[in-house]
């Protein structure tokens, strides 16, 4: 059964206030932090590890809208990209979590997906990837992702390589 936003903020880390996010009938909204375009790199998938080649990922700088000096916007074309949250999470051992993208962006050519945040995972700050299929530019802070969480019997909790991080060490 998924849990509602009210049951979901109790699970939602609020590190900066200024982006608490919003909730939303069976999730809660995120806000988007940092953007980095991912490019061809020496990524490797083990059996026992990931390793991710840090230097593959480059930082989306902010642009100041013409229009409105006080915007700051990523300006974003087609590719893939890793985009990070002002929230983070804390699970306990009996909810699991995956984050998707709002419907505003899906209509405009955009996806985010994550893998499952597992029963115990837990982050300052929260991250997806984010596919790009048509140029499209979100200011800092914008909602673009929904997280939705779910209760699962108890389980052991996580204690991967990524615990405490979003995607790089």
């Amino acid at each position: 059964m998924y849990l509602n936003a009210k049951q979901i903020e109790d699970h939602i880390y609020f590190g900066d206030k200024k982006h608490k996010g919003q909730a939303a009938q069976v999730g809660w909204d995120l806000t988007i932090k940092e953007v980095k375009h991912i490019g061809q790199g020496n990524h490797i998938i083990l059996k026992t590890a990931s390793k991710v080649d840090k230097t593959s990922y480059v930082k989306m700088p902010l642009m100041i809208n013409p229009d409105n000096p006080n915007q700051h916007m990523f300006v974003l074309q087609p590719g893939v990209y890793s985009v990070t949250f002002h929230q983070g999470c804390v699970l306990p051992n009996n909810i699991m979590a995956q984050i998707i993208q709002r419907s505003s962006l899906l209509r405009c050519g955009v996806e985010i997906k994550s893998a499952v945040y597992d029963p115990g995972f837990k982050t300052d700050l929260m991250g997806a990837v984010m596919i790009v299929h048509n140029t499209i530019q979100l200011e800092e802070g914008c909602r673009v992702a929904q997280i939705i969480m779910s209760e699962t019997s108890t389980s052991e909790v996580y204690n991967g390589q990524y615990q405490s991080e979003k995607d790089l060490k």
